[in-house]
């Protein structure tokens, strides 16, 4: 500026989320981020458990409705990992929960893209 003035600029940042990418903990579960996300045909989820019993899933879409329920059966304590076929499902952005006898345990996002 002629007269030697300076312009000031603001801006306004948004939130930085740490964590996201990284392995999620709760208690005896350790969750890895689902790959690949988004999906087409499928996505696997990789945990860690500290203590054995019986595991399950439920899948929820973006309005509330579930999807799915499904008994993986009994797991010892270690790494495991399970895949969520999403052929069937509309494009969207859906939540799964992960239980460990009857005890929800974990969530995780991801989103269903076809072609």
């Amino acid at each position: 500026y002629e007269d030697g003035g300076m312009t000031h600029c603001v801006t306004q940042q948004q939130p930085i989320d740490l964590t996201a990418g990284l392995p999620k903990e709760n208690g005896n579960l350790k969750v890895s981020p689902n790959r690949p996300n988004p999906c087409n045909e499928s996505t696997t989820i990789s945990l860690m458990t500290t203590s054995g019993g019986h595991l399950k899933y439920t899948v929820w879409n973006d309005t509330g409705q579930e999807i799915e329920s499904i008994g993986l059966g009994h797991f010892k304590a270690g790494k495991h990992e399970f895949l969520i076929r999403t052929s069937g499902y509309a494009a969207g952005t859906y939540t799964c929960r992960i239980w460990l006898d009857n005890t929800e345990l974990d969530s995780l996002q991801f989103v269903v893209l076809h072609p």
